[in-house]
């Protein structure tokens, strides 16, 4: 939906002609912010709503983000019109689901958010509210008499609970290996049941979350790129200079890389716009959308359980990286980039 409304306003810069070219998209873009063409079925939609309810649910905004200022009026505005649309009747609800790191990068909210506040509802997942979440998948596909199970049981009923590798706990290995989003932990979760059900498996062992994660690891590489296609073109390019490498680095080891990116001496023609950046600033975005994390001393504040650790962005997006002195690629994508241990 997004990248078809960029694309519609696109259309109207295209209309530009001087000052009343500007005059003209400001015109355009009050009417579709604030509903205009819309109001004269508010009467109708009024009547309708007398006899059901209606609940609209908008989501996956960020396909086709591209941080552009068309993108982040879009959002502003649909926030706008949401409220509105919310007036109309009290059997009418219109629901905006929106990551946070989006949220706090659209300005144009700032203005409006006293009265946003009171009307949202932040969704923070982790470990716990993830198993949860899975859990309750589980039970609808496992025997009635074990699904008033706890969560834990419920999830060592499907998967072993201590993985031949290192002896590790199985879900926290999974769950390691996402950025704590339900849609790709669903998807990893579904990949390991599917093979162990092709293979006869009565439980997922380490050696089914092998096979699951050699398809997995690559799409999550290239999901987190076509994300980001029009922020960073080109991410892959960037991506692939760490092939076969550690998967820990020190930060003198991850400036190197990055050195080599930003000269030009790996040739990435695609990502072009990552030579016009200082070192610092492109480890910081490889760090902000996910592909790096970072050594943070006392992870316990951070929700991990653990004294000290490696942490995403979605984890604790308020760490200081010139103060970071050691980096770890995300464990998505060790596999699919035959990452190693030092």
């Amino acid at each position: 939906m997004l990248t078809m409304f960029v694309g519609y306003l696109k259309k109207i810069e295209g209309l530009k002609i001087g000052d009343y070219g500007v005059s003209l998209k400001k015109h355009e873009l009050a009417k579709v912010y604030e509903l205009q063409d819309q109001r004269s079925l508010e009467p109708d939609l009024k009547r309708i709503c007398e006899k059901i309810n209606i609940s609209i649910f908008i989501d996956e905004l960020d396909k086709g983000w591209d941080n552009s200022e068309d993108a982040r009026y879009f959002v502003s505005g649909l926030l706008q019109a949401a409220q509105r649309m919310n007036e109309i009747h009290k059997n009418l609800h219109v629901y905006v689901s929106i990551r946070q790191e989006l949220f706090e990068n659209i300005p144009q909210i700032y203005d409006d958010a006293q009265k946003l506040r009171g009307k949202m509802v932040k969704v923070v997942w982790n470990n716990d509210t993830l198993l949860k979440f899975i859990t309750e998948r589980l039970r609808q596909n496992i025997p009635s008499f074990v699904r008033h199970a706890s969560d834990q049981d419920i999830w060592d009923n499907v998967f072993d609970a201590q993985l031949e590798y290192r002896n590790t706990n199985s879900y926290n290995y999974l769950i390691d290996r996402t950025q704590l989003r339900p849609r790709e932990f669903l998807q990893l979760v579904r990949s390991c049941i599917e093979i162990a059900v092709k293979n006869t498996k009565s439980k997922v062992n380490y050696e089914i979350i092998t096979q699951a994660l050699a398809k997995y690891s690559e799409d999550k590489a290239r999901d987190l790129a076509s994300e980001y296609r029009f922020q960073y073109p080109g991410l892959l390019e960037i991506f692939e200079q760490f092939r076969g490498r550690k998967y820990s680095l020190e930060k003198s080891e991850i400036e190197e890389i990055i050195y080599g990116i930003i000269v030009g001496e790996k040739k990435i023609d695609i990502a072009k716009w990552a030579h016009e950046l200082d070192i610092l600033d492109l480890v910081k975005i490889l760090w902000e959308i996910g592909f790096l994390k970072c050594w943070v001393v006392g992870g316990l504040k951070s929700g991990r359980k653990s004294g000290s650790s490696y942490l995403g962005h979605y984890q604790h997006s308020s760490v200081i990286l010139e103060n970071i002195g050691r980096f770890q690629i995300h464990p998505a994508f060790w596999h699919y980039y035959n990452l190693k241990e030092k």
